[in-house]
């Protein structure tokens, strides 16, 4: 559990008055969040005048939860309010700060969609087609032929019942060694495809029905390599981070950190998961072997800085066309023939779309892994919200979108983003 010096934290919140050449000057006023009883750790970042907010509902959430470290990022009009990163006590090893990233689980899923999209528009994929050709794939069942890749890309592929238990890594290994096939562990690429080979049309849903499905966007990350001619990353990084100035996203790995990578927790008492990396048998921290992070690659590999995510959501309004053009952003919120028009909400691609008003919107997706948890919202409106934590477990996961939402329903980001952009702090080298 998290020692509580008694040394009080302090709040450091600057602001820069120019960040470039020809960058907005930035507003002087210190932030001061109202801080809650019992915190003694440190945010460290810059915060725009009257964000304030975001830093008193974080701080509590990590407070209730003993959640070690977290981090913020807001925009406005693709202006950068906000980036903060807390440290709930003063221990070296738990800081976080401004080059610290964290894993972000199901958030890549939105990467991941934006590159296949982009594919779509360049002729490299089609709608249509599915990942048997590509990926040299031999079913038994016709159904995973329904597995289109825009199915997949709104988890509409029909694989979702065929998705394995929570620990996926193992539940593999076991399903093919049961069959007479050859499998290790971690799972290969070419063990997690043979998986799929085997499956009857028992073990699918309906194709063109929603079921939330990590397969689908592993099968996606495939694709997009094989399509590109170059690793799914590279791939990613070259066609859209680095032209947004991108530079600290990257795969992680289960067992071996990456630079600036935080350390991540599970509540007390959580009993340690039989590992996946090899098949030792050993009981180790779930985080670092109950699932193989290496494998999940487009469905959750990524890690980031929150304000890394919230950059690239940049490309979600329309407004970086030689990434992504309008058209495409537009498909990636389309709602689907399997919900009614008046749906409530609906998975486009790579994030669930709730309508309000007469045309306005929210975008949002969720993140978890056991160890952390990842959240992101983007309004019609201008308004674009990340935060990461990296404490949980699904028996106990804090409410991370509730805290964002306050700090959210607290503020005015309309009252400042004029004056205020800090994106030439953080991507000095972004091109679009």
């Amino acid at each position: 559990m998290p020692q509580h010096p008694s040394r009080r934290g302090v709040l450091r919140g600057a602001a820069v008055s120019a960040l470039a050449v020809g960058a907005p000057a930035l507003v002087h006023t210190p932030a001061h969040a109202a801080v809650p009883a019992g915190w003694q750790g440190s945010v460290v970042g810059r915060l725009a005048p009257g964000l304030e907010p975001f830093d008193t509902a974080m701080m509590e959430l990590m407070l209730a939860h003993g959640i070690p470290g977290a981090q913020v990022a807001v925009a406005m009009h693709n202006k950068i309010l906000a980036f903060r990163s807390y440290s709930l006590t003063q221990d070296p090893a738990e800081q976080v700060t401004d080059t610290s990233v964290f894993r972000i689980a199901s958030l890549s899923k939105s990467v991941t969609a934006a590159a296949a999209t982009r594919m779509l528009y360049s002729s490299a994929l089609s709608r249509t087609e599915t990942a048997i050709p590509w990926l040299g794939l031999s079913p038994v069942s016709t159904k995973l032929g329904e597995a289109t890749v825009q199915r997949m890309l709104r988890h509409e592929g029909g694989l979702g019942a065929a998705e394995p238990p929570e620990n996926g890594d193992l539940a593999t290994y076991l399903y093919l060694r049961a069959r007479g096939i050859s499998a290790s562990l971690p799972p290969t690429r070419a063990d997690r495809l043979r998986a799929l080979e085997p499956r009857t049309d028992a073990a699918y849903g309906a194709a063109g029905q929603y079921a939330y499905s990590n397969t689908g966007y592993h099968l996606l990350g495939h694709l997009i390599a094989d399509a590109a001619g170059v690793p799914y990353e590279t791939y990613v990084q070259n066609g859209i981070l680095s032209p947004l100035g991108i530079t600290r996203m990257r795969l992680g790995h289960t067992t071996v950190k990456a630079g600036g990578e935080v350390n991540y927790h599970v509540p007390s008492g959580t009993p340690p998961a039989t590992t996946v990396m090899d098949g030792s048998g050993a009981k180790v921290p779930a985080p670092y072997g109950e699932y193989n992070l290496d494998g999940y690659l487009g469905s959750g590999s990524w890690l980031a800085r929150a304000v890394d995510f919230l950059q690239f959501m940049k490309v979600m309004n329309g407004t970086k066309p030689t990434i992504l053009s309008q058209a495409a952003v537009s498909e990636i919120r389309s709602r689907s023939e399997a919900y009614a028009p008046n749906a409530a909400s609906w998975s486009g691609y790579g994030w669930r779309v709730t309508p309000f008003g007469s045309s306005g919107y929210i975008s949002e997706n969720t993140g978890r892994l056991n160890g952390l948890l990842s959240h992101a919202f983007q309004w019609s409106t201008g308004h674009s919200v990340v935060g990461i934590i990296n404490k949980s477990h699904f028996t106990s996961v804090p409410d991370l979108a509730a805290a964002l939402n306050k700090g959210r329903s607290s503020t005015d980001p309309y009252a400042f983003y004029q004056q205020t952009d800090y994106t030439p702090l953080y991507f000095p080298n972004a091109a679009v």
